[in-house]
Parts: structure tokens; sequence; C-alpha cells
């Protein structure tokens, strides 16, 4: 879930507006209770935190930590209904997700990502849990807002 250009630079106010919209999308999308899965922290890393004398950046690294916004029947259910919205919106999820190996989890993981890059190369989306190097040096969270899971 990273940028696939790194060729071109950006400055660093236009990584602080990134950051602040980032943000902004974090929030509203963890208070939205149709999204199957929550963002449970978000940090910023890299060198727009390490390196704040620079005033030219190759992106925005964000980590992301992320799990099930419900438990058992509901969040399936969910699932299954986001995995109905994403594939009316990109047909071709539903052909490459339908497979055992990715399935409809998959699917909504990578249409968050998308959402949460807001269309945005410069913005490099990393799983914290899987990237050690986000916690070399220093972070800097973000507000990922409360995070709504309504009980029935």
């Amino acid at each position: 879930m990273t940028s696939k250009s790194k060729d071109n630079k950006m400055h660093r106010a236009t990584a602080d507006k990134l950051k602040r919209e980032l943000t902004e999308r974090i929030v509203s999308y963890n208070a939205n209770e149709d999204n199957p899965i929550v963002i449970n922290r978000a940090v910023i890393f890299g060198s727009y935190v390490n390196n704040p004398e620079r005033e030219m950046l190759s992106d925005l690294d964000v980590g992301i930590e992320y799990g099930p916004r419900y438990e058992g029947e509901k969040q399936k259910k969910i699932v299954d209904d986001s995995f109905e919205y994403i594939t009316m919106i990109a047909p071709s999820y539903e052909r490459k997700f339908s497979n055992p190996l990715f399935g409809k989890w998959d699917a909504a993981r990578r249409f968050m990502a998308i959402g949460l890059r807001g269309g945005s190369h410069y913005i490099s989306i990393h799983r914290i849990n899987e990237d050690a190097a986000i916690f070399d040096k220093k972070v800097e969270e973000i507000d990922v807002g409360e995070i709504v899971r309504s009980v029935e």
C-alpha cells in the first residue's frame, strides 16, 4: 500500500495540508458505522517527522493499525454489504476478491487504503504491525477520532 511515484518531490506545506486532510478522512471513516474496518491507530513517520528542517519531501509516510469494527455475524454482514458496494463501484474487485486467497476482507482493506490516500500519490500507507521500520525513529500520532461500534 505504498506510493508508486517517488520521483516527484513536494513542499512541506503540501505535506502539512495532506496530513490535515488525511486526519479528517480517518476521523470520518471511523465514524461511519457502515465501514467494516476501524483504524485503531495512525502515525506519521519518516522524513516528515524526523527531518523537520527538510523543505522538500518525497512522500508522507503513514502507518496504520486496523481491525474489524464488529464481531461475529454482524461483522460478516457488514463485510458482505461493503463488498457489494465496492464491486458496484469497482466491478473488477468482484473477480479479483472472490478468490479465496484474498476475499472480501482484503477488498475492504484495499478500498479503505485508497480512500485514505484521497487520490494523492504522495501518501504512502503502511501497516504498523508489518513494518518495523516505522518505529526506528520518531513518530507523530494522528487523531483517529471516535470509533463508532453500535450495539444491537
